[in-house]
């Protein structure tokens, strides 16, 4: 019988399959209804072998008093003994079954509690692993969110860096490197350029006018704008000079050397020389604005460099550069 193979000796069999988990508990409910069957039927039997034992021992008595012998009712008296062992050996045998039932009882339970924690473990792991793949999402948006404010926090650094840069540039200029300049002596040399472009427009509008009207033109439309000009470059010079862009030497050396087109002294002057001494001065103006802005640390870009050669007033060999063309003789005076 199942789970043992000798009712009588208790020894168990190996622990049910799987596949039979379904017989034990059909074999559990079942059992208790086939013991109650079988133990009527039983004591159904032991009931009628009382019986023809004690009929059997009446009859036994009757013929031996008839014959006038002993009677011998051992053996009816045997019958009556045995007649209760279906029974006993039907509750010995429910009793083994009990223990049996029990096993199979602790069997199932221990299955399905077996079960029941594999499931349970597997939906701590899957819960452990849904915890840690959000706590690695949160840190990876913290770690995100930090980063992003890292890099914005340096973007700002680098534009505002790049935005001090830009402010100390001036257009047409390179920065000479290793010299440091502050942002209002750039904003200066901004505008000292600025004023420098339209100096040199002046000064060849003026070579225009003295081509057109000469080198002295007193009323008309052409003296008027020739000495409105000569106003403005004498204004632009003193402007070149606050900004740091002339020296002051050299502010005064070129003013001097802008004619009023109006005075006694151009009305003798060649109007070809008025015109050399025209595009000298604006050399000598833009060379010397362009050393000023050298000394503060800007230079021009390739191609637009000054020209070389000494400045006016500059003294080579015992002889003094009135400006102009340095190869030109008649622009040294011996000394």
């Amino acid at each position: 019988m199942y789970p043992y193979d000798d009712e009588e000796e208790k020894i168990p069999l190996a622990p049910p399959a799987d596949e039979d988990e379904g017989y034990l508990r059909r074999y559990l409910s079942g059992r208790q209804s086939n013991y109650d069957k079988e133990l009527a039927a039983a004591e159904e039997t032991a009931s009628e072998n009382r019986l023809m034992a004690r009929l059997g021992g009446a009859s036994e008595k009757f013929g031996a008093a008839l014959a006038g012998t002993k009677s011998d009712q051992a053996p009816y008296e045997e019958m009556v003994k045995t007649s209760t062992q279906p029974i006993e050996r039907l509750n010995r045998r429910e009793k083994l079954g009990m223990g049996r039932d029990k096993l199979i009882s602790d069997y199932l339970y221990r299955k399905s509690k077996m079960k029941q924690d594999a499931e349970l473990q597997k939906q701590r792991m899957s819960d452990a692993a849904e915890a840690r793949k959000a706590n690695a999402d949160l840190r990876g948006l913290i770690i995100q969110g930090q980063n992003d404010k890292r890099k914005t926090e340096l973007d700002e650094k680098a534009t505002k860096k790049q935005q001090e840069e830009e402010a100390l540039n001036v257009p047409g200029y390179d920065r000479t490197p290793g010299v440091r300049q502050g942002k209002d002596e750039a904003e200066k040399a901004r505008k000292a350029v600025g004023v420098l472009e339209n100096v040199k427009q002046n000064f060849d509008r003026m070579s225009q006018l003295i081509e057109k009207y000469g080198s002295y033109e007193y009323g008309g439309a052409g003296g008027a704008e020739m000495e409105t000009l000569t106003t403005t470059l004498k204004i632009q010079l003193k402007n070149l000079y606050e900004l740091g862009a002339l020296s002051g030497p050299d502010m005064s050396i070129l003013s001097s050397q802008i004619k009023d087109p109006t005075s006694w002294g151009a009305m003798f002057t060649l109007d070809s020389n008025a015109k050399k001494m025209l595009e000298a001065t604006k050399e000598n103006l833009e060379r010397g604005a362009k050393n000023q802005l050298k000394a503060q640390g800007y230079v021009p870009k390739a191609g637009d460099a000054a020209p070389p050669g000494p400045q006016p007033g500059a003294v080579e060999q015992g002889y003094r550069f009135k400006g102009g063309d340095p190869k030109d003789q008649k622009n040294w005076e011996k000394i």
